[in-house]
């Protein structure tokens, strides 16, 4: 069980770092602190 969760938890994490990269690339300059902070 631990096993699965910590692969589970990997994943969450690549999840939202490719969410951060996403925010990061499609921002306008104004909006782009604003983005990493909710994705983040």
């Amino acid at each position: 069980m631990m096993a699965s969760s910590k692969i589970i938890f990997m994943n969450l994490l690549s999840e939202l770092f490719l969410l951060n990269k996403l925010a990061i690339r499609y921002c306008s300059s104004n909006r782009c602190e604003i983005v990493i902070q909710v994705a983040s």
